[in-house]
């Protein structure tokens, strides 16, 4: 997820160097911390901030979301460490479990997908990719902002709604989902691999949202 904040680091903010290296150098001097992060269903970004840097952390984060860079060269480097990280995760026993009972358990459905994306497609993501994927899923009715800490609830909103009104407007638009096919039959499979370490993992359908224990 970290990546995330590479690609789209923006490049406009008064004294803040173009690109994902002047965002990080101007965070570190501030002893803050900005990051994002991904699961099977959600993507976000985050910013921590000192209370008396709060407003610039607001403008920061929210530049990050309603206008990014996507620089070329952010997206190599970011590319590149992904495709590393895929690499040294095949080393991984509990990763080539995990990742293997997913597949199993899901197939083709998006959720037995690694989350990083496929070794083999990352090197063919383009940069045009990335403004499409952004204006498909970043507008307002999409989007969920939390906020908490040592900060007045009404002045932070006020912020909030000023520095995301560069983001399109619009309620939010449910897309059609695959259903997901489980297998109907016990399924095994073992994974030969030259390390000691041994990793078993079991997988099954739990509730669906909606149902009663799907909070469970």
């Amino acid at each position: 997820a970290a990546p995330f904040v590479e690609i789209c680091a923006p490049h406009h903010l008064p004294g803040v160097e173009a690109g994902a290296l002047g965002v990080g150098e101007l965070q570190d001097g501030r002893g803050a911390e900005l990051d994002a992060f991904s699961g099977r269903s959600t993507q976000g970004a985050r910013a921590e901030q000192t209370p008396e840097l709060l407003d610039d952390g607001i403008t920061l984060l929210a530049s990050l979301l309603a206008r990014p860079f996507f620089d070329e060269g952010d997206l190599n480097r970011a590319r590149d460490e992904i495709i590393e990280e895929e690499r040294l995760l095949h080393d991984s026993p509990q990763e080539v479990a995990q990742r293997h009972g997913l597949r199993m358990l899901f197939g083709p459905h998006p959720y037995g997908l690694d989350l990083d994306g496929a070794e083999t497609r990352l090197p063919r993501l383009g940069v045009g990719q990335l403004r499409a994927l952004h204006k498909r899923v970043f507008y307002g009715g999409n989007l969920v902002v939390t906020a908490t800490g040592a900060l007045t609830p009404d002045r932070a909103l006020r912020r909030l709604r000023r520095a995301l009104s560069g983001l399109p407007g619009g309620a939010y638009m449910p897309r059609q989902r695959p259903q997901a096919q489980f297998p109907s039959t016990l399924q095994r499979s073992r994974i030969p691999s030259e390390r000691e370490q041994a990793w078993l993992w079991l997988g099954w359908p739990g509730a669906r949202l909606g149902e009663p224990d799907a909070d469970a």
